[in-house]
């Protein structure tokens, strides 16, 4: 008799415990979705004739990388035209040349890794503006100093989005040590068919059952007190109610965030509530805007801006000022007429709380500001995702900041199971957040619904 498993969202993490459960020969399993789609964080979604990227975008790596190991035989990815032809752009329409810009985020990129700032007190900011102020004279001293400070102002709202960090003074140097990145291209994309792709991969066995996917269904509580008859009680916020055997929960880290306290019955032990308080969930979204014709096709395919002083200064007391969380401009693959845009910090959770119209204004005025001398047409189709303020996510992907190793936690400890008195795992945790090495990405995220179904697996494979 196969033991009763549900699983706890249907996001990539989910998708994946779930199909190796039914893999290796569990018929009794259960997917409890709460919103009215699949795929969690992956958000591929029809924009006009085309497919943009609400959510996760990328396989990020192919050494090591699980989800490259699925796709490659099927040859489904390629590197994206956004590591092609990136621009520095000006709030004034100055552009740096391509060496320039090429010479200041590879010196840059080389800082943030490098053992002098892992190992420097202080925050990461801190160190990285004082090093690579020292740094820049060195490897060309013509360039501008105002330059070097809108350039260290950009490169600020970079690592917003790649650390999902409201700002580098709540991490430290050390914020990525532990991370596992995964050799070779770090932006392959999925040939215009979208990162939904990787779903379908992971459901692809004949054993899934598609039908074993219950949607709209928000947990509201997990009680792993069995005291009755040695089950798990899962109730809903429809009251409806599931009993297993094993839980698998991989809602997002910002839903736990949020709900822990009242989530689980009893409460978490300290070490998972410590983790959970501990790890981070950063801000980051994004928009498309769609126009008749590419006007930015000349001059580039990612358009990274940065900001002049008084320019900033001007905007902050704006009613856009919630623009400052902009990090780029971008072409799209396989969207000739699309231009996306990426939100991070603070400010993009800000933007989240204002209408559409309020959003395309703003991005209209940044347009023209950045696009100096450029005929911008209306845009004639506009989405966005809010991934902050969705009761299902609240937030983008996980993150470590100086609470982090306050608190002497991470991934590690939110992994690991509730146990019963036999010692058995009773509700387990899977999704990208409690991946040590390959949190914020997608192919974390598998490997860690693979972890869980494994440790199951195991108990009951003799």
């Amino acid at each position: 008799m196969s033991p009763k498993s549900l699983v706890i969202g249907a996001g990539a993490a989910g998708l994946a415990a779930a199909a190796r459960l039914f893999a290796n020969g569990f018929t009794d399993v259960l997917i409890l979705e709460a919103g009215n789609r699949i795929g969690g964080r992956v958000w591929t979604v029809p924009f006009g004739n085309q497919l943009v990227e609400l959510g996760a975008q990328w396989c990020h790596g192919q050494k090591n990388n699980v989800l490259y190991e699925l796709a490659k035989p099927q040859d489904l990815l390629e590197e994206s035209t956004f590591s092609q032809r990136n621009v520095l752009l000006f709030s004034d329409g100055y552009q740096t040349s391509k060496e320039v810009t090429r010479s200041l985020m590879s010196l840059a990129h080389r800082l943030v890794d490098s053992e002098e700032i892992r190992q420097a007190k202080g925050t990461l900011g801190e160190n990285f503006v004082k090093k690579f102020k020292e740094e820049v004279p060195k490897m060309d001293g013509s360039i501008e100093p105002d330059v070097v400070d809108g350039f260290i102002e950009s490169y600020h709202r970079f690592l917003k989005g790649k650390l999902a960090i409201d700002s580098w003074g709540e991490a430290s140097g050390n914020c990525r040590v532990g991370y596992e990145k995964c050799e070779g291209s770090s932006r392959l994309a999925w040939k215009g068919k979208g990162a939904k792709t990787a779903l379908e991969l992971i459901m692809k066995s004949e054993a899934f059952d598609e039908n074993k996917i219950s949607k709209n269904k928000r947990v509201k509580n997990i009680n792993y007190t069995q005291k009755q008859n040695g089950k798990v009680s899962v109730t809903c916020e429809d009251n409806s109610n599931y009993e297993a055997d094993h839980v698998i929960v991989t809602v997002p880290l910002g839903v736990l965030k949020e709900k822990h306290q009242t989530l689980f019955t009893p409460a978490l032990p300290t070490t998972h509530a410590n983790a959970i308080e501990g790890l981070n969930s950063g801000n980051v979204n994004k928009a498309f805007l769609e126009f008749e014709t590419p006007f930015w096709r000349e001059h580039g395919n990612v358009f990274r801006l940065v900001w002049r002083a008084d320019d900033l200064h001007e905007l902050r007391s704006s009613k856009f000022s919630w623009a400052e969380g902009i990090l780029t401009f971008s072409s799209v693959d396989y969207c000739p007429n699309v231009l996306g845009v990426r939100f991070v910090g603070k400010e993009a959770l800000q933007a989240e709380l204002l209408p559409d119209s309020e959003i395309l204004d703003g991005l209209k005025m940044l347009l023209k500001k950045f696009f100096v001398g450029i005929d911008v047409p209306e845009p004639t189709r506009f989405i966005r995702s809010k991934f902050s303020t969705d009761p299902d996510f609240r937030g983008a992907y996980s993150s470590r900041s100086i609470k982090t190793e306050q608190l002497q936690t991470g991934a590690t400890d939110l992994a690991q199971p509730l146990l019963d008195s036999a010692g058995k795992p009773v509700v387990l945790f899977a999704g990208e957040a409690t991946s040590p090495q390959h949190w914020s990405t997608l192919h974390g995220a598998i490997e860690t619904g693979w972890r869980e179904a494994d440790r199951l697996i195991e108990i009951y494979k003799n």
